[in-house]
């Protein structure tokens, strides 16, 4: 248990550094799609940000390709290290507010529900 909040909170140091407040005006937002129309969506998406930036077909179509694959193979989705660390966050109160003080921001910003 120990171990695991370790490396919570290394992953969380690491993270916190990404400045999202002060960066966002020169970024796009494409939002993760779990759902096939979700995933839709996130595809036409990504595929409006390479046409912008004149991205080859070809490759746009090999994205298209792999995004439309659903699961990879380094997905966490039902595995049971996640499962663990998805215990460890409910059940401790410490490591929640580290979650929502490295973290407050982007879900304000990005609209997700706390």
């Amino acid at each position: 248990m120990i171990q695991c909040y370790r490396r919570i909170m290394i992953i969380c140091k690491i993270l916190r550094f990404c400045d999202m407040k002060n960066t966002l005006k020169n970024s796009t937002l494409i939002r993760y799609g779990n759902t096939d129309i979700e995933r839709v969506r996130m595809i036409t998406d990504f595929e409006n940000v390479f046409r912008k930036n004149q991205v080859a077909e070809s490759e746009i179509g090999e994205v298209r390709k792999e995004l439309s694959k659903g699961k990879s193979h380094h997905s966490t989705s039902g595995s049971s290290m996640r499962a663990e660390y998805e215990k460890l966050v409910r059940e401790d109160e410490a490591i929640r507010r580290a979650i929502i003080r490295f973290y407050y921001y982007d879900f304000l910003i990005l609209g997700y529900k706390m």
